[in-house]
């Protein structure tokens, strides 16, 4: 090669590579501008992924500086997730950046139950709640985002599925870190949680009646079934007709109003749910 020509070349080799090597560690975020996202092209049984089970991980070296710039604002990493708990909206996000490493440095998988955040250190794992159906998830924050008006997660389309924003888009949520230390695998892991206890009296607002049974364990076989199929919380209030004489309610709630009840029942239907349904107010 002609000397000339070897410090031309030695200079966009160099810039080449550097381009090449900060496009791997900008992670999701820098890829989320431009063409429109969407689900996966083939066939994912939702219904086989469950929540994954929290537990103590190191921090990501690379997805916790003490601050970063996105789209010109600057913000500042959590030392923690403590006593983390937010409302806002929810967004998804899927095959654009499936297989892409995330700010953590882990690939973005839109099967898994991952989800990014803005600010929460990475990892994390949150609970995530819909306020406007009831439904709940668990899911691993291993990513930055979203950064786009007031949203404040970003779920993978499989997360986003369970939770009822895909195909809607977004939702309202509220989004409660969890501590893996105090997490307690058999009350957590199961959309089964609330089953573990019987409440009397119940918490004030909406029921969808799944059944009432003289016997505690056929209300139990009840409440287990119908909490794997919509996976959110369904409740067993013992109830005291006389008092040799006691009754078991099974019923998903409460819910603040009918609109999300309805909402349940045509889950449940869609879902195969053979015996009546009916609404209540306590």
């Amino acid at each position: 090669m002609n000397t000339l020509l070897k410090p031309i070349f030695l200079f966009w080799f160099l810039s080449l590579s550097l381009v090449f090597l900060l496009m791997q560690i900008s992670g999701c975020t820098t890829m989320r501008r431009g063409t429109p996202d969407g689900p996966p092209s083939f066939y994912v049984n939702v219904d086989k992924i469950k929540n994954p089970v929290p537990k103590p991980l190191p921090k990501s070296r690379r997805g916790n500086p003490y601050s970063y710039v996105e789209f010109g604002k600057r913000y500042y990493v959590m030392d923690n997730s403590k006593g983390y708990c937010e409302r806002g909206l929810a967004s998804w996000y899927g095959m654009k950046f499936h297989q892409r490493h995330t700010s953590s440095g882990e690939r973005f998988d839109t099967t898994s139950m991952t989800a990014a955040h803005k600010t929460l250190p990475l990892p994390t794992y949150a609970l995530v709640t819909n306020l406007e159906n009831g439904k709940q998830i668990i899911v691993k924050v291993n990513d930055r985002g979203p950064f786009h008006g007031n949203r404040i997660i970003d779920l993978s389309y499989v997360a986003a599925v369970k939770l009822g924003v895909y195909p809607k888009g977004t939702a309202h949520v509220e989004v409660k870190a969890i501590d893996p230390y105090q997490y307690q695998k058999k009350s957590m892991h199961s959309p089964f949680a609330s089953q573990k206890q019987i409440h009397s009296p119940p918490p004030s607002g909406h029921y969808v009646k799944l059944g009432t049974f003289r016997k505690e364990m056929q209300a139990r076989r009840t409440a287990k079934k119908a909490a794997t199929l919509i996976q959110t919380n369904v409740r067993i209030i013992k109830q005291h007709k006389e008092k040799s004489d006691p009754h078991y309610f099974v019923g998903v709630g409460p819910l603040k109003n009918q609109t999300q009840a309805k909402y349940i029942i045509k889950a449940l239907k869609t879902k195969g749910w053979e015996t009546p349904l009916a609404i209540i107010s306590y």
